[in-house]
């Protein structure tokens, strides 16, 4: 039973976190082996824990190269504060305690900055303190120390991009998938929306836009990792932006319709709902969403979805079929939401097609 048990909970590993866990062990491996060749001071201890830095904070080659830049410019940084140091004040204790306290206290400001100089802080802060503190501190201390941390940057960036890179272009197309299957989901309860929920409970709806809301964040650091993978040079920028902005707009439409239903009663809402081209624009919502997803998954096999080409058709039809539900100027406001919402929504749905086939 225990057995079963232990399997059961294997399974549930993640693939992805194993790799790097592994490609850790080895970067670290190479940090020993070359501090060993090599004969560097301390047997290499600033550079094994550099790898352990990188390594750890990251798994994707995007993230991985996106901080080790700023990492790199902290290390500069905090090597020219601790020669400045050993030039105008050291060995005066009481002028180097002040100094290494107002640049500590800098390299923290700068590390709980949102943008990406946070990450200069950190090893900022450690390099000019690992000089400092060293015995007998010197400019030869300065070049060496500065020398490991780098060479540990280095070695973490070449383990990660050449042994089982995880790359962020395929956690991106991943994050993708499910952003699109919650905004499929989240249409499919238009269908069967009603006022019935408790209202001390999550409503369904509401659990599909945060993970939307959430996924749409992750997407944003996402492309700036893939935009690093590909130094600058990826010709997909403008694409990615417009499927984020798509994604964007796809929700809000999704929202309005839902707001428009809202103002109905719960028998009008049925009788809106089961109307016959209020139903096929439902299905129509479905199988573009469908079709994203196919294509993303590499699935599409070229099937063509119908499209309703004629926008004031459809509309007029569910119009004038649905005078009866017209009481008021308020009803007459929902329905005319709806429609515009609805047509926005395919809109943006075709448009989305055309932007993930580029990807």
């Amino acid at each position: 039973m225990q057995f079963t048990q232990w399997q059961l909970q294997l399974h549930k590993l993640n693939s992805d976190r194993i790799i790097h866990s592994l490609k850790t062990a080895i970067a670290l491996l190479f940090g020993l082996l070359v501090s060993y060749l090599f004969k560097l001071p301390l047997q290499g201890r600033w550079v094994v824990i550099t790898i352990l830095v990188v390594m750890c904070a990251q798994s994707r080659v995007g993230a991985i190269l996106q901080k080790s830049y700023m990492r790199f410019l902290g290390s500069v940084i905090g090597a020219s504060v601790a020669s400045l140091m050993l030039w105008l004040v050291y060995p005066n204790v009481v002028f180097t305690i002040l100094i290494l306290c107002i640049a500590t206290a800098v390299f923290s400001y700068i590390a709980d900055s949102p943008s990406t100089w946070s990450e200069a802080g950190p090893l900022g802060a450690v390099t000019l303190i690992i000089i400092v503190i060293s015995q007998n501190p010197n400019f030869y201390t300065v070049v060496s120390r500065f020398l490991e941390i780098n060479l540990g940057i280095v070695i973490a960036l070449l383990v990660s991009r050449f042994i089982w890179p995880l790359h962020s272009r395929t956690k991106l197309r991943y994050i993708l998938i499910d952003t699109l299957q919650n905004q499929k989901n989240l249409a499919q309860q238009l269908e069967e929306f009603t006022f019935s929920y408790d209202d001390k409970s999550e409503k369904p709806y509401e659990v599909f836009e945060n993970k939307i809301l959430n996924n749409i964040g992750i997407q944003k650091k996402l492309f700036q990792e893939v935009m690093s993978e590909s130094f600058g040079r990826s010709n997909l920028s403008q694409a990615f932006k417009n499927i984020l902005d798509a994604e964007r707009e796809i929700l809000r439409c999704i929202t309005l319709m839902r707001n428009a239903l809202m103002n109905f009663s719960d028998q009008n809402i049925l009788i809106f709902n089961q109307h016959a081209e209020v139903q096929k624009i439902y299905q129509l919502i479905q199988d573009l969403f469908q079709k994203s997803l196919d294509i993303l998954k590499k699935k599409d096999e070229e099937q063509a979805v119908e499209i309703i080409e004629v926008f004031s058709d459809w509309k007029k039809e569910i119009k004038f079929q649905l005078k009866s539900l017209e009481i008021n100027q308020s009803d007459q406001f929902a329905i005319d939401l709806f429609i515009f919402s609805a047509e926005q929504l395919l809109v943006q749905l075709r448009t989305l097609i055309s932007l993930i086939k580029k990807v």
